[in-house]
């Protein structure tokens, strides 16, 4: 079986290889950014099909490797509530993936980051309680079965509930990691055949924990503050490239 499918060119392969350690430690460090990136490189470079289920194998590889390094600060109530939405949320799109308009989708997705960063504090969401996470849960699966990276939504949920930087990443990375697992598992019930794609798979993988390992010893020397500000303005930029992506204003 050779390394790289036969979808994609030898340079192609490699060079998501290589992504694969950039986007883990980006990830590991702010929790985001990482997994949108990954998700445009494969759009560049892979076919149509391919492009989500590929990159929930990616993502799921990846957040393994951070809830290990990190398994020690999860919150695991709020893991635990969170995957009984995501539960609920992959099966509902697994069941619409085909009838949705993924544009549609992002436009929410981004107009609801930029609400929950910028928006008025009285009419925000709930930061607290099981119901919040529950319906985040729900939420940020089924759109991640459309847009592939919803993991920006997850993150104005958690964040605002969450004090401590490595107990928010470790957190989300957790509450990610049953996401993207759920979702390999609804495509390959879909039809989408994973085995091409699993030598190269096994590289980013690796490649990957090099990468979470890195990010992870750059995350406990940042100061809280400054990961605050950060992750905002990540946020914030994500939020725009969504709505300009799918609004094609520049197109």
């Amino acid at each position: 079986m050779p390394l790289i499918p036969p979808e994609l060119s030898l340079y192609a392969g490699w060079g998501l290889i290589a992504l694969s350690f950039v986007t883990s430690a980006i990830t590991a460090v702010l929790s985001i950014g990482g997994g949108l990136t990954m998700l445009a490189a494969l759009a560049a470079v892979a076919p149509a099909a391919a492009i989500i289920p590929v990159h929930g194998a990616v993502q799921f590889g990846s957040n393994v490797s951070r809830v290990l390094l990190l398994r020690r600060s999860v919150s695991w109530p709020t893991a635990a509530v969170f995957s009984v939405g995501s539960v609920a949320g992959v099966a509902i799109g697994g069941l619409l993936v085909v009838q949705l308009p993924a544009d549609t989708l992002r436009i929410i997705l981004g107009a609801f980051i930029i609400y929950s960063m910028w928006g008025p504090t009285r009419l925000q969401l709930p930061t607290t309680g099981a119901a919040t996470l529950l319906a985040g849960g729900v939420v940020t699966s089924f759109l991640s079965m459309f847009v592939g990276a919803a993991g920006p939504f997850l993150a104005s949920v958690l964040a605002p509930r969450m004090h401590d930087r490595v107990a928010y990443v470790a957190t989300h990375g957790m509450c990610v990691l049953v996401q993207h697992g759920l979702k390999v598992i609804v495509f390959g019930v879909l039809g989408f055949v994973f085995w091409p794609w699993l030598p190269m798979l096994v590289m980013m993988l690796v490649a990957g924990f090099a990468g979470t390992w890195v990010g992870t010893r750059i995350l406990h020397r940042l100061p809280e503050t400054t990961f605050r500000w950060i992750l905002k303005t990540i946020l914030t930029l994500v939020a725009v490239y969504l709505l300009v992506t799918a609004t094609g204003l520049f197109a």
